[in-house]
């Protein structure tokens, strides 16, 4: 097999979109020469595409504007048909940049008919989102048979949370969890000052304000502390829990809602928090961003207290206060602010610095170089 440190991304999310796994892992892997193709936009059209642009040396970003999107009926029911267009498209790009046979890194099982079209070394599939649901429809039916031909086909199938894993490594050997990293963005030199002016202690819980969230232990949080309890989340995810249960718990005096505008955002705001809290039901699905605040919260070195049925405290023992039972949450909360415990601070550092993208990347090509892939 001929080696080669080309990539050929296609991407579901558009680069500039907001700040993804697909940046973090294509930035990283500066050695490596990547054409980034953003998703199509599903309106037919002649029209002239922006020019490519190069966020970084080695990336080069091409819009897909004009061409049908892959989940469309004509591409469902006619890929040949569908994807004649797109394929011409693909190939010039291809033929412009002198890149003959890339590695084919997908990001949507719905790509799968491009694979017999386009000449590759090489196949991965990196299955960051969640494509097929019990009640999606034809797209969801359409994605399930593809993802387990794509899975089956492909050379490294990698997983960014533990269900896709799950769901996935049955098809392949070579299925690998890979999740998603931390950011290692410079440090804000100033607090956000909506928060800076609250009385402190900040006890903080960032992320998605939906049904997996215990909010009976929220306000519990909220009548142990003498401080105030931040509810740092967007507009859209704050509208997933239900309107009564959201004035119930914003109703308490030192509760404070705080709306940011972007996932970054919040994870900027958790930076401020003194203890983070983690209150999940039992059986509530993992999410990237619940993934990403419980790295930031690590990277802290600041304490978390957390359910037990939080799927993240296996892979991280001894970091985390705990709760057993709804009556232990507030009382861990005071115990973990009064308490001094440089292990526990340690062993949080340490962990996360195994969570950085630049350790998720090395192990990405620790394993793809075992299989002769973007080796010199």
């Amino acid at each position: 097999m001929p080696k080669t440190k080309e990539i050929l991304c296609l991407s579901n999310l558009a680069w500039t979109e907001r700040t993804t796994r697909r940046q973090m892992i294509m930035s990283r892997m500066r050695d490596v020469r990547i054409l980034y193709l953003d998703p199509p936009d599903g309106r037919l059209s002649s029209g002239k595409r922006p020019e490519p642009q190069k966020p970084y040396p080695h990336v080069t970003v091409y819009s897909s504007a004009g061409f049908l999107a892959p989940d469309s009926p004509l591409f469902a029911t006619d890929p040949v048909r569908g994807l004649r267009g797109y394929l011409r498209y693909i190939r010039k790009i291809l033929q412009k940049e002198k890149m003959a046979a890339p590695l084919l890194w997908l990001y949507s099982p719905l790509y799968l008919p491009l694979c017999d079209k386009l000449t590759h070394n090489g196949l991965v599939y990196d299955c960051a989102d969640q494509f097929t649901r019990p009640s999606g429809g034809r797209k969801s039916a359409l994605a399930a048979k593809r993802e387990v031909s794509l899975c089956r086909r492909a050379d490294a199938v990698f997983a960014a949370r533990r269900d896709l894993f799950h769901k996935l490594e049955g098809f392949n050997p070579k299925t690998y969890l890979l999740p998603n990293g931390i950011d290692n963005r410079p440090k804000k030199n100033e607090p956000d000052p909506r928060i800076a002016s609250y009385p402190r202690p900040l006890i903080g819980f960032a992320g998605d304000l939906s049904d997996g969230v215990d909010i009976a232990l929220l306000e519990a949080a909220a009548d142990a502390t003498e401080g105030t309890l931040l509810l740092v989340t967007t507009g859209e995810m704050r509208d997933k829990l239900p309107r009564e249960d959201y004035l119930r718990i914003t109703s308490h005096e030192n509760v404070v809602p705080v709306i940011a505008e972007s996932q970054p955002a919040i994870l900027d705001a958790a930076a401020d928090f003194d203890l983070f809290l983690a209150p999940y039901r039992e059986g509530a699905e993992e999410s990237d961003l619940r993934t990403r605040v419980f790295f930031v919260s690590l990277a802290s070195g600041k304490p978390i207290v957390s359910t037990v049925h939080s799927v993240l405290l296996r892979s991280f023992p001894g970091c985390v206060y705990a709760s057993e039972n709804p009556e232990e949450f507030p009382k861990l909360m005071k115990r973990a602010l009064l308490s001094d415990d440089p292990a526990r601070r340690e062993c949080q550092l340490a962990f996360a610095d195994g969570c950085r993208w630049e350790a998720r990347v090395s192990e990405i090509r620790r394993l793809l170089a075992r299989e002769g892939f973007l080796t010199d």
